[in-house]
């Protein structure tokens, strides 16, 4: 019930996208969607796949009682899935333009709108290492069992990050809103690894 009634800005990082954009102009909604669309690769290859592969284990390791190992293997994943997380997005950051153009650029799709979604796609990388670091990190409470914790932290941060993108829209344009959703999700992400620190400690 929590994972379904709670929000998180991994996926609601997508409607302030269509909220504040839909503010901006003809286009932006568009070019959010298809940059977010590309940064979500790495994403998914590196996050959700250790951490589906990951959290059977943990929680089998929480049943035994084995809190030490579960401790250790946590730290283990998230160190490991880091340094993918920053491979991935640096490639993603140096390669943004012929990445856009390849996938993208035909029809309508021309020149000016492959430069746009190659800015938004270099500044939204930077909350790679932190949408991996969420994924992570949430499977240390869910693998005990524990959904409401990490719930009520994202829905927090979720309604905080508001202003965030307001803000950040209104001043920086398109570019604005992608960089709100890095510092909204990195908050997140940050504020979630350390609650599962607090948690490991006890």
């Amino acid at each position: 019930a929590p994972l379904m009634l709670g929000q998180s800005l991994l996926t609601v990082d997508e409607w302030y996208g269509r909220w504040f954009g839909g503010l901006l102009g003809a286009g932006t909604v568009a070019h959010l969607a298809y940059a977010r669309r590309l940064v979500l690769v790495p994403v998914a290859v590196v996050g959700q796949a250790v951490g589906a592969a990951a959290l059977p284990t943990l929680a089998r390791l929480h049943v035994e009682g084995s809190h030490d190992e579960l401790s250790r293997l946590v730290g283990q994943a998230l160190r490991a899935s880091l340094a993918f997380a920053l491979l991935a997005a640096a490639g993603f950051m140096v390669f943004a333009a012929p990445l856009v153009g390849f996938v993208y650029q035909r029809g309508a799709f021309g020149p000016s709108d492959a430069a746009v979604v190659a800015a938004i796609l270099r500044v939204s990388c930077l909350a790679v290492p932190f949408w991996v670091l969420q994924q992570i990190a949430v499977r240390a409470f869910y693998a005990r069992g524990d959904t409401l914790r990490p719930m009520l932290l994202s829905s927090a941060i979720t309604l905080a990050a508001i202003p965030l993108y307001l803000q950040l829209g209104t001043a920086g344009g398109v570019l604005g809103i992608a960089l709100a959703g890095v510092l909204g999700i990195g908050a997140n992400a940050l504020a979630t690894a350390e609650a599962v620190r607090g948690e490991m400690d006890k």
